[in-house]
């Protein structure tokens, strides 16, 4: 028998999914990160560029990308 994910949820009575509380905690450190100083080092590593080349292929996604995608879903 196979079950669906709605079935399962209803089953445990959690109104929110997990990928809608991982996206809620990514965009509250986002904030925290944004609010800090200049010369924080947790902010100049999410926020910062690398200086070089990049590889052949397709960039890998960055943080900051899967922000952006996450508040472009909300709007």
């Amino acid at each position: 028998m196979s079950r669906t994910n709605e079935s399962i949820l209803n089953e445990l009575s959690n109104k929110q999914r997990l990928s809608s509380a991982v996206q809620a905690q990514i965009l509250s450190f986002f904030g925290h990160l944004s609010r800090r100083n200049d010369v924080s080092v947790e902010r100049l590593v999410v926020q910062g560029k690398v200086e070089g080349t990049r590889a052949r292929g397709s960039s890998p996604m960055r943080w900051t990308d899967q922000v952006k995608a996450t508040i472009e879903a909300l709007l």
